[in-house]
């Protein structure tokens, strides 16, 4: 083979190595963004279900808030009917 076609077949063969190289660090790169993203993506469906408990922790304080001041609007009206009738 001649000196000229050895160092090109030489060349072609480092850059094939490189490729390689390259190649397989991105394919590491993409298992580990892949994790990352199953692992945001559960991260995510948490904290969905953790806000859709506080929303009905929320809608329960609510209605339970709503009945205390109708039950203090009935006392306070049965305090001034008594105190009238008195």
């Amino acid at each position: 083979m001649r000196p000229h076609f050895q160092g090109e077949l030489d060349d072609l063969y480092n850059s094939q190595g490189n490729a390689d190289k390259n190649v397989h660090e991105l394919e590491k790169q993409n298992k580990l963004l892949e994790t990352e993203k199953n692992n945001l993506a559960l991260q995510l469906e948490e904290l969905s279900d953790e806000a859709q408990i506080l929303e009905v922790q929320n809608d329960r304080l609510g209605v339970n808030l709503q009945a205390a001041k109708s039950q203090h609007e009935r006392d306070l009206q049965a305090k001034e009917e008594a105190g009238l009738l008195a």
